[in-house]
């Protein structure tokens, strides 16, 4: 049989729709923590972001899992070691030049953590998200074997408890089952299993334009909740913006699905989206972040009239800065095949 060019390259290059999302979310990530960066000067700019705005923002994270999940995680040793491989570069490469910079001194806990930031939680969604790797034959294995009834029961079963429960939790003033905010394996095994539900069993169905509106609405929902709560009790309150809470959860679920109805090819789409991993490493490093936005960006030193700007203009400008970096690295790896440059 043969074959033209288009039909070839049609066959190449994958659909973009979860990579743009990918893009997006990563996006997200890097305005998420510009927010929690910022010093404001007025409260009200400070409630109106902190509790806000970034509810927007959060459900990024959501989305990268339910991503993994859709798709499946097909387990391989030799993909875990070079995820820790890139972490391991970045985290020593980029933590040595902080300290030559003078932009950090760590203690001696901080330098033996950074050899090993897969399983020091230095980077605490790798730490994670390596977990939910060596984990996902086995969550295969348990949506084989389990009838669509009974995994549908299993997820509602989860939604109850790792979900409302500490929903209730934040509203109320106690403690969740996880204690973990969202930020662990039980969070990311659930999510991981949504995302097969729907690839094998509850493929979204509504228009692409009425689940973005649901993101939207439920993301303004909750900001709004946080901002009214949090002149009631007297406090900054932005304990809605945890992983695992309702608000968060379902704007994940939305926004995913809004993104899972849209069908288009790009190669450049495909193409930006390879990058996210590194510009997750490279921005979020805990040695760098405050000393690189802070004393080379002067993010502190914009006024909260203007943050809006610069929340628009630094995660892409940060999102380029990382393609370029990450780009170095992998040419310099062609030149000298080091381990920790691939």
């Amino acid at each position: 049989m043969y074959y033209n060019k288009g039909e070839i390259r049609q066959q190449k290059v994958r659909n973009s729709n979860f990579e743009a999302l990918r893009i997006l979310c990563m996006l997200f990530i890097v305005a998420g923590h510009l927010i929690k960066n910022q010093e404001f000067d007025s409260l009200t700019y400070d409630r109106f972001y902190t509790c806000g705005v970034v509810m927007l923002f959060v459900c990024a994270v959501n989305c990268f899992v339910l991503i993994s999940g859709w798709y499946g995680i097909n387990f391989s040793w030799k993909k875990i070691i070079k995820l820790n491989d890139i972490t391991t570069f970045y985290a020593l490469t980029l933590g040595g030049m902080a300290v030559i910079l003078g932009a950090y001194l760590p203690d001696t806990q901080r330098v033996l953590k950074i050899f090993i930031p897969s399983l020091t939680r230095e980077f605490w969604f790798i730490t994670v998200y390596l977990t939910l790797c060596i984990l996902s034959p086995y969550l295969n294995i348990l949506v084989q074997k389990l009838p669509k009834e009974d995994f549908k029961r299993l997820l509602i079963i989860c939604s109850c408890l790792f979900i409302l429960q500490p929903t209730c939790g934040a509203v109320m003033n106690f403690e969740s089952i996880t204690l973990d905010s969202g930020y662990g394996i039980i969070n990311f095994s659930y999510l991981y299993l949504i995302g097969r539900y729907f690839r094998l069993y509850n493929n979204p169905h509504k228009k692409a334009r009425v689940y973005f509106l649901y993101y939207l609405l439920i993301a303004l929902a909750g900001g709004v909740f946080q901002i009214i709560y949090s002149y009631i009790l007297g406090f900054e309150f932005t304990t809605l913006k945890s992983y695992n809470t309702i608000f968060c959860f379902l704007a994940s679920i939305f926004l995913f699905c809004g993104f899972s109805r849209l069908n288009f090819d790009s190669y450049t789409v495909n193409y930006i989206a390879k990058f996210c991993f590194s510009v997750y490493l490279i921005h979020a490093h805990p040695w760098c972040f405050s000393w690189f936005y802070n004393k080379i960006l002067g993010m502190n030193n914009i006024s909260d009239g203007n943050f809006f700007i610069a929340l628009t203009v630094v995660p892409i400008l940060t999102y380029v800065v990382c393609i370029i970096v990450e780009s170095v690295r992998t040419q310099l790896y062609r030149l000298h095949p080091i381990k920790w440059l691939r």
